[in-house]
């Protein structure tokens, strides 16, 4: 419907004028393909950085992105060495649409 678009474009005009304000100043910065890590702040936590439309494609088709609560977060998960596990994590809760969970784990 008419509303629909609007309601899109509309979205869509947000969306890049926010990409305009907060990434599209750090773009030369970054080499192409580079990992970006975001540390959103406030209401910056509810923006999807990865959609966030650019002339040719959307910011996380440029660069891998990863969001962290907090730079220290971000800085103590890289300052721990890499877990060793030799498993996998398995998680399910049986239901009625999936009865057999619990055997299949």
């Amino acid at each position: 419907s008419g509303h629909v678009r609007q309601v899109e474009a509309s979205t869509h005009a947000h969306l890049r004028r926010l990409r305009a304000m907060v990434v599209d100043p750090l773009l030369s910065r970054l080499r192409s393909g580079c990992p970006v890590v975001i540390a959103a702040y406030g209401p910056l936590h509810r923006v999807p950085f990865q959609a966030l439309p650019g002339e040719a494609s959307v910011f996380g088709d440029q660069h891998p992105i990863m969001l962290t609560p907090s730079g220290s977060v971000f800085a103590l998960g890289r300052a721990r060495p890499p877990a060793r596990g030799t498993g996998a994590l398995v998680l399910g809760v049986a239901d009625r649409h999936a009865p057999r969970i619990v055997a299949e784990a």
